[in-house]
């Protein structure tokens, strides 16, 4: 199993597993906030890309994911989180997820 990049939550904006190799690189900045009682947006940045070495690690040659997202949640337990997701190079994703994306002692300190 080589380290994998693409999907819903590495390196979104490409298509799940779609970088593989020895070595990956990834750093994700997201700034959520609150829409109301059960609703809460967000919108992210992704940046990342695999290597066969060390030596190989460029970072202008980085892929870019982007987009936003809701999720709609109750005091208790979370409903489901909606995010469109594109890349640099043009690829674009909708995705509805019915779990959450973080587990809930880290969705405890969000929105």
């Amino acid at each position: 199993d080589l380290p994998r990049l693409g999907g819903p939550d590495v390196l979104r904006g490409y298509a799940r597993d779609r970088f593989r190799d020895r070595i990956v690189t990834l750093a994700t900045a997201e700034y959520a906030w609150d829409l109301g009682n059960y609703f809460g947006g967000y919108t992210f940045i992704d940046v990342g890309r695999p290597y066969h070495e060390l030596g190989d690690i460029d970072l202008e040659a980085l892929r870019v994911g982007f987009g936003a997202g809701i999720e709609m949640r109750t005091y208790r337990s979370f409903l489901f989180r909606g995010q469109l997701a594109a890349s640099k190079e043009g690829d674009v994703f909708l995705e509805l997820a019915l779990s959450p994306a973080f587990g809930r002692r880290e969705r405890a300190g969000r929105f």
